[in-house]
């Protein structure tokens, strides 16, 4: 019977194959949509991946974030910095307010990847 520990152990494991020969971690992307109108507010909930997998890496990832409005126009990129085992709940207003935009809907994406240099223990 397959137990809890044997799916934590086998995903570990699968994740650790996935890590470059050179011991550096691959980066990992995602993509949201994002409504921002009265009533309606969206949230990105960013997380520290590498650490999620990888318990014994315990340094911080930085996020790169780029916002795009309904047209596809890119309305710029913000960077986030999240510490091991960290988790991020970022609310849609506050990039289109760093970026000075007030776009009712459109897309964000975002890359999580480890600070330079970091590699897997």
């Amino acid at each position: 019977m397959t137990t809890v520990r044997d799916i934590k152990v086998r995903t570990r494991d699968t994740v650790r194959k996935l890590v470059k020969p050179a011991d550096v971690l691959p980066k990992r992307g995602y993509a949201h949509f994002f409504i921002e109108t009265e009533g309606i507010h969206s949230r990105l909930h960013l997380h520290h991946f590498y650490s999620l997998f990888l318990p014994d890496l315990d340094e911080a990832v930085q996020v790169h974030i780029r916002v795009h409005d309904e047209a596809g126009k890119t309305l710029g990129t913000v960077t986030r910095s999240l510490t091991s085992f960290a988790s991020l709940n970022l609310p849609a207003s506050e990039l289109l307010g760093e970026l000075g935009s007030s776009a009712p809907m459109g897309t964000v994406s975002w890359t999580s990847s480890p600070l330079p240099g970091t590699t897997r223990r």
